[in-house]
């Protein structure tokens, strides 16, 4: 779904800067833009659109729930240990199931891309195009202004991606505490996050 919306996006861009460049040569006049920004500026939003499902996804790899134990001798359990919350019949990090391949060589890699290297290298674009001077220029503003123009710090959106990021494992691992202590946790992440935004 996310390579099908930013192919959509690229090509109703596509459709909408040839009307553009009609209109401009009409009024002779030029609009630089290259494509690479274009088509960067469209998977920063679509990626920011699905990041909640991906990180939920990602997550839901690793969320198991413990299911029967041993009790009493009369009490015969039929599923001891852990299992996948997204697949009940597979055992969690099991010999001989597919888990603990699927979370150490899908979700490992997907989980430091989310958690680490978005936020970090929106920080970094975000920072080193500061540093540029180049949040000041109109082109740059026009692609790239969702950003920060918002903002009073230009680097904040990474951290809304890692609060979200934040919001997204409490509510796929939570269930699992119960309603009581999500709720609990779901509410001290609120407020360290609204502390977070009056501090700065």
């Amino acid at each position: 779904m996310p390579v099908a919306m930013l192919l959509l996006l690229l090509l109703l861009d596509a459709l909408c800067s040839l009307v553009v460049q009609k209109r401009a040569t009409r009024q002779r006049q030029v609009h630089g833009i290259s494509m690479r920004d274009r088509f960067f500026s469209l998977f920063l939003c679509t990626s920011f659109m699905f990041l909640p499902t991906w990180a939920h996804t990602v997550f839901s790899l690793f969320s198991c729930i413990p299911l029967d134990v041993w009790v009493a001798p009369l009490y015969a359990p039929k599923a001891v240990g852990s299992f996948l919350a997204q697949h009940m019949s597979e055992q969690c990090y099991a010999p001989g199931g597919y888990h603990k391949a699927y979370a150490l060589g899908l979700g490992l890699p997907l989980l430091i891309l989310i958690c680490f290297v978005l936020p970090a290298g929106l920080f970094s674009f975000i920072w080193i195009s500061n540093r540029r001077g180049l949040l000041v220029n109109e082109s740059f503003e026009k692609h790239f202004g969702f950003l920060y123009r918002s903002w009073r710090f230009c680097w904040w959106e990474s951290v809304v991606v890692v609060q979200t990021t934040t919001l997204v494992m409490i509510g796929t691992f939570g269930y699992a505490l119960g309603v009581y202590f999500q709720l609990l946790v779901i509410t001290a992440a609120l407020v360290i996050i609204g502390v977070l935004l009056l501090l700065v």
